[in-house]
């Protein structure tokens, strides 16, 4: 934490990109539930809507690897609850996908980027999350997405099976992210889904 101060007092870019995943560091800190450092991050003036190179926000990253404190921290902000990430897919659907589909998804996930997965934390964390971003979208504290606003519907279909890597899980990989992940795992989804 003394780190990201003495950043912030220097005058760092708090925008400046990870070169492998264009995350600011306020993603980052998100990621990791690093919530007191996203709350001084936050006070210097830290984009709530800055994206990495999935198209992910700070919210969108802090839901996904469980961190209700950070979550409940950026909701506080005004974080835009209908945040989408790269294909379209919202932040609300990802989190009510069912654990079976996307159980996988994390364990690959959480192996990818080096961090622990302890299933039962998350299993039980997600469906709370969701009820907090649901309750935030209830209050109608965040506008409505653009898939909403063009008429489209949401991409849950594509959460309907489990997902199972084609390769083994093998030590850390630091280039893939969860949303390349869900990348591959919509693949198939694409290929024969109706025109939106």
């Amino acid at each position: 934490m003394a780190a990201v101060k003495q950043h912030i007092a220097a005058g760092t870019d708090l925008e400046a990109r990870d070169n492998g995943s264009g995350s600011t560091p306020l993603v980052i800190a998100c990621v990791m539930g690093r919530t007191e450092a996203a709350e001084a991050l936050i006070a210097a003036g830290a984009d709530l809507e800055a994206k990495n190179n999935e198209q992910t926000t700070p919210l969108y990253n802090a839901a996904f690897f469980c961190h209700p404190e950070t979550v409940e921290l950026l909701l506080k902000h005004k974080a835009n609850v209908n945040t989408t990430d790269k294909n379209g897919t919202p932040l609300v659907d990802v989190m009510a996908a069912s654990w079976e589909a996307v159980a996988g998804i994390y364990q690959f996930v959480y192996s990818a980027i080096g961090l622990e997965f302890d299933a039962e934390e998350i299993k039980t964390t997600r469906p709370l999350l969701l009820k907090m971003l649901k309750e935030h979208v209830a209050k109608g504290s965040a506008a409505p997405s653009a898939m909403v606003r063009n008429g489209l519907r949401p991409r849950s279909q594509a959460f309907a099976r489990p997902f199972r890597p084609s390769q083994p899980l093998t030590g850390p990989c630091t280039t893939m992210t969860f949303a390349a992940v869900f990348e591959v795992f919509c693949r198939g989804d694409r290929d024969g889904r109706e025109n939106r």
